[in-house]
């Protein structure tokens, strides 16, 4: 038993690295993939809505359109709270495999990354087992399969935990070792699961590369960083292996990564000092703001001290008494507050009519107001240097036009990458705000940057002429190969 058509997803795994360790000899299944496949580089929404990518991929649909920003934390149009994306808000109908189950197709999906499971699906799912991000798992489709798999295969090495909290608690080492385990036993379980039945379409995802990314990088690829992509090199090869040879196997390299930048956290501070974020005050209470910004880099052991003796809302109290309002959208003081964005920052105006306290007229007043926040974010500059830390500001309806989902920012920001860690920034507006970018509970040395790739096993003459080829492209890629039409709300086009 086998597939038709196979994807294997690797979910930031840099392109760099994998020419790199390539051309070393440490990763002959890639090796391999360059003499006898084909591949083609990727454009991606790493600088628009990054937290998207894997969204696009599993859907074809325009970043844009989805209004899937940031699932671990965002705002919904018409509700005024941060919170984690429910299973209600995700696009699941629009799910490539879910598009197959309802052709009569057989398909088995484990561990595809920022997916919810599909009810009724015509196959299998897993989500949530060994991933970077476990927003919606573990979950399985059917329910009983999750207690059948832990049977057979176990929990997954990192055990369910942050690989932020591990590298604090553990040390990068033990992270290094887990992951290297955990692509082992990926493989082990898509393999497993290869065999059990006849599958038109099989898409295996895994979500280690991410955590490496993060944790293994120090300005440059570190030895573990190396070893941790041969083992994926191998644990790739095994599942490639396990399928026949008439079987279309594609592999993605998702997003890149780099060294670990910042620029959006200092937005909180620039927008409460430019009187866009609670109360406009901000001169008197910026000690009280500092010393909160400083108290959440504290280790986390001081942290649930400090809980323990105020209780469990001392920070949002500290919040309110700095004017840095909780929920900014909250409240009537607010004219724009940033969202969380992964490394592109946004921004998002308070508009009557859409947001439930809105301030700002649509129109004129909104036109206004962003001509006005985008001069003082250009305005920023880096102390020392007085070089300007943003390299480009653009409109949701420049972005993607004037239809765009309700809950996509209405201003996104890309910062420079060519200054070094953007931890201060300084103007006339807002003098200086320092913010740095890590914390002892946050370690991370490496953040993402844009690069994607698919490969296929098969050597490939690519489609020629039209948009360059992008992640929107593999949906509607799969779907030809399995002879699926592609609906007609999908963006992208099929790359061969």
């Amino acid at each position: 038993m086998s597939a038709k058509v196979v994807l294997i997803g690797l979910d930031s795994a840099d392109t760099a690295l994998i020419d790199t360790y390539v051309a070393e000899g440490c990763m002959p299944t890639f090796a391999g993939l360059a003499q006898t496949g084909s591949s083609v580089d990727l454009e991606t929404c790493l600088e628009t809505l990054p937290g998207a990518v894997w969204p696009e991929i599993a859907t074809g649909v325009s970043c844009g359109k989805l209004g899937e920003i940031f699932h671990g934390r965002q705002l919904v149009s018409g509700e005024s709270k941060l919170k984690p994306l429910s299973e209600n808000h995700v696009n699941t109908d629009k799910y490539l495999w879910k598009i197959a189950s309802d052709a009569g197709k057989r398909v088995a999906v484990l561990d595809i990354p920022e997916t919810a499971p599909v009810p009724d699906l015509n196959g299998v799912s897993l989500h949530g087992w060994g991933l970077h991000d476990e927003l919606y798992g573990p979950q399985t489709v059917p329910p009983s399969l999750l207690d059948d798999l832990r049977a057979t295969y176990g929990e997954h090495p990192m055990g369910g935990r942050s690989c932020d909290t591990m590298a604090y608690r553990e040390g990068p080492d033990a992270v290094a070792k887990r992951l290297n385990e955990g692509v082992s036993a990926k493989a082990t379980l898509a393999t497993g699961v290869l065999a059990d039945d006849d599958w038109d379409l099989f898409l295996c995802g895994f979500g280690e590369p991410h955590c490496a990314g993060h944790q293994l990088w120090s300005s440059s690829p570190s030895e573990a960083h190396r070893n941790f992509y041969c083992a994926l090199d191998k644990a790739v090869g095994e599942v490639i292996d396990s399928v026949g040879d008439s079987t279309e196997v594609l592999i993605v390299a998702s997003h890149g990564v780099g060294d670990y930048i910042g620029g959006p956290r200092l937005l909180p501070e620039v927008l409460i000092r430019l009187g866009m974020s609670g109360r406009a005050d901000p001169p008197a209470r910026k000690g009280i703001r500092q010393l909160y910004n400083a108290g959440r880099y504290l280790p986390l052991p001081i942290k649930r001290r400090l809980r323990r003796a105020t209780g469990k809302g001392w920070g949002q109290k500290v919040q309110q008494l700095a004017s840095a309002a909780v929920d900014p959208f909250g409240s009537p003081h607010t004219l724009a507050a940033p969202v969380p964005n992964n490394r592109c920052g946004a921004i998002r105006l308070n508009i009557k009519g859409r947001d439930p306290f809105g301030q700002v007229e649509p129109g004129a007043e909104r036109d206004q107001l962003i001509d006005q926040l985008s001069e003082e974010l250009y305005a920023l500059k880096q102390p020392g240097t007085d070089a300007p830390i943003i390299e480009r500001i653009s409109t949701a309806d420049e972005l993607f036009g004037p239809d765009h989902h309700p809950n996509t920012p209405d201003l996104i920001l890309v910062f420079r990458t060519d200054l070094g860690p953007l931890e201060a920034c300084t103007s006339s507006s807002v003098g200086l705000v320092e913010v740095p970018i890590n914390s002892p509970g946050y370690p991370r040395t490496g953040d993402h940057r844009p690069a994607s790739r698919l490969w296929r096993t098969k050597s490939t003459a690519w489609r020629e002429g039209g948009p360059a080829p992008s992640s929107l492209d593999i949906a509607p890629t799969l779907l030809k190969l399995l002879d699926v039409e592609a609906p007609a709300f999908i963006d992208g086009r099929s790359l061969i």
